[in-house]
């Protein structure tokens, strides 16, 4: 819970803060909130940038549940119902898969700003993106959702955009 309160200082956009501050809102506590306690109605306009991801175990991987319109859009296809590591060939190697592992493993919420590996269909220089868990059983995380930004300008980026591996550790 600390840890997401922190991000509300460190996200850049308006709208990935007023996300975080919704998960916030039906974080139970202790627990991690289920993917019951979200409610689409509260964001509606947010939709078209989120996609809901089942978290999979022993191997990690990722499946698309649901990809808002204007995600669809900026990728150029469809991901629902697709494995993100099948559906994207330089997945595994991104920096985006190393967020989403480091989220499903620790269930902290996750936020990073980069120059996307996987290509886009529109033209942008940048991404933030915030990773929410989800968890059935209040503990281990069995869904993501994740929204993304496109950023106009590199300025706005982390100090730890671009580089390869695993983000760094957040404490």
């Amino acid at each position: 819970m600390a840890r997401a309160r922190e991000l509300l200082d460190v996200v850049g956009d308006d709208e990935l803060r007023r996300m975080l501050e919704y998960w916030l809102s039906i974080h139970p506590g202790r627990c991690l909130p289920s993917r019951r306690d979200f409610d689409p109605a509260a964001v509606p306009h947010l939709l078209g940038r989120m996609a809901l991801t089942d978290v999979e175990y022993d191997p990690i991987r990722f499946r698309v549940r649901v990809m808002g319109t204007g995600l669809t859009a900026a990728f150029g296809r469809d991901l629902t119902g697709r494995y993100l590591h099948e559906a994207i060939p330089e997945f595994e190697a991104s920096y985006t898969c190393a967020h989403r592992v480091e989220v499903a493993m620790t269930g902290l919420p996750g936020h990073c700003a980069e120059i996307p590996a996987v290509p886009f269909r529109i033209d942008f220089a940048a991404s933030e993106r915030l990773y929410l868990p989800f968890s059935s059983d209040g503990a281990g995380v069995d869904m993501m959702l994740t929204m993304t930004t496109f950023l106009a300008d590199r300025a706005t980026l982390s100090p730890f955009a671009g580089r390869s591996g695993p983000p760094p550790a957040v404490s």
